[in-house]
Formats: C-alpha cells, sequence, structure tokens
C-alpha cells in the first residue's frame, strides 16, 4: 500500500490509479512477445510463466478504485475527465469482483494468445 501525496489534478489521480496496469501489462506483452519469437525451451516456458504473473497483478485494487471514486466526486464539475474516469473505476470494481472466478489469469491467457495470433498468425499450432 502506498501513501501518495495531495493530489492537485484529475489527470495525476487517474494515473496514479490505472499507470500500474498499463506498465504491467505491457511488460507482459513484451515478455510474451520474447517467448513467442525465441526457439521453444525452458527460457520460453519461465518467459510465459513470469508474463501471466504480471499480467495477472496487472489490475489495480479495489482500494485504487475508491481513491479515484472520492477524488471523482470532489472535481466532477471542475473537470470533465471525470467522464472517463467513471467507466474505468466500474470496470477496476468489476474486475475485482470477477477475480474471485480467476479473471485475472484470463486476461493474462488472452494477452498471451493475442500475442501469439498476432505473431504466428493462423499458424498457431
Amino acid at each position: 500500500m502506498f501513501i501518495h501525496a495531495p493530489i492537485d489534478s484529475y489527470g495525476k489521480a487517474f494515473l496514479i490509479a490505472t499507470a500500474p496496469f498499463l506498465v504491467n501489462t505491457v511488460i507482459a506483452l513484451i515478455l510474451f512477445f520474447i517467448a513467442v519469437i525465441i526457439p521453444t525451451g525452458l527460457t520460453t516456458g519461465l518467459l510465459c510463466w513470469l508474463g501471466i504473473s504480471i499480467a495477472m497483478h496487472a489490475f489495480p485494487s479495489s482500494e485504487d478504485a475508491d481513491n479515484l471514486w472520492q477524488y471523482s466526486k470532489r472535481v466532477w464539475w471542475h473537470n470533465p475527465l471525470v467522464l472517463f474516469g467513471l467507466p474505468v473505476i466500474g470496470l477496476i470494481k468489476l474486475a475485482s469482483i470477477l477475480s474471485a472466478i480467476w479473471f485475472d489469469l484470463l486476461y493474462a491467457v488472452a494477452l498471451l494468445l493475442l500475442v501469439l495470433v498476432i505473431v504466428k498468425g493462423g499458424d498457431l499450432f
């Protein structure tokens, strides 16, 4: 858990809540890409495992969504970006609920499959 200094803009609050998701997703995609282009072996398995682990932990916590919600309520009439942030808050909450049925693993595997389809095309197997 991180304690941040007071936030002075909605853009910063939004980035604090969502940047870890974006960064972890990009890192996982890079690992999957490397795993797909190198010859199959132990390294491929390790890179896939690491990518899946990182992707599974990409989703922001409910606390991040709550903090963004609280900030959104304070500044909704000052900043139109709040209209973009509200659905994101809902998606974070939904992902948190769905994690009970391993949604985070499904997300990670979907990223791996996406990279496979992009790199290998229709020749997956």
